[in-house]
């Protein structure tokens, strides 16, 4: 059987793991777990652009979620986003 239309893939970026053992470093300022983030969304931009570019440029097809920490970073990679 042959298809008119391509499988169209979607690219799944979701957070399980914690990014940065907050319990460990009790004495770190509001600043320095705010720039940890904002690493950690920097991160996450490049993986969003590498998989754009295999997409054809088509960001509808990458979703990225997570939870407790990792939403935290969702959340800050969203609204970093340029576009």
């Amino acid at each position: 059987t042959s298809y008119s239309n391509p499988i169209k893939t979607t690219t799944l970026i979701f957070f399980t793991e914690e990014w940065k053992d907050l319990r460990a470093n009790v004495d770190d300022t509001e600043a320095a777990v705010l720039d940890d983030l904002v690493e950690s969304s920097d991160i996450v931009l490049q993986l969003v652009e590498e998989e754009k570019a295999m997409l054809n440029n088509d960001e509808s097809k990458i979703i990225i979620g997570g939870f407790s920490q990792g939403c935290m970073v969702t959340l800050s990679t969203i609204l970093r986003q340029k576009g």
